[in-house]
C-alpha cells in the first residue's frame, strides 16, 4: 500500500476486489441454504502485478520488506 502511495499507482487491494470476496462467501452461504447457484453481481479490475524492481531488490521500498 505505501509503495503504491508513494508511486502513484493504484493500490493492489482495493475496495472492489475486497467486496467481491465477501459476496463469494455469501454466495457460497446462500446457495448452501438454498441448495441453488448464486450468481456474482460484482466485478473488479484487476490490478497490474508489482514491478521486478521491487522483489529485485532495485527499488527503495524493497529495504522495507527485508528482515534486518
Amino acid at each position: 500500500m505505501a509503495w503504491a502511495l508513494r508511486t502513484g499507482r493504484k493500490p493492489r487491494l482495493s475496495f472492489e476486489m475486497g467486496y467481491h470476496a465477501l459476496e463469494i462467501v455469501e454466495g457460497a452461504r446462500i446457495s448452501e441454504e438454498g441448495e441453488n447457484f448464486y450468481t456474482l453481481k460484482t466485478k473488479f479490475d484487476r490490478p497490474a502485478p508489482i514491478s521486478s524492481d521491487f522483489y529485485g531488490g532495485e527499488c527503495e521500498e524493497r529495504s522495507l520488506a527485508e528482515k534486518p
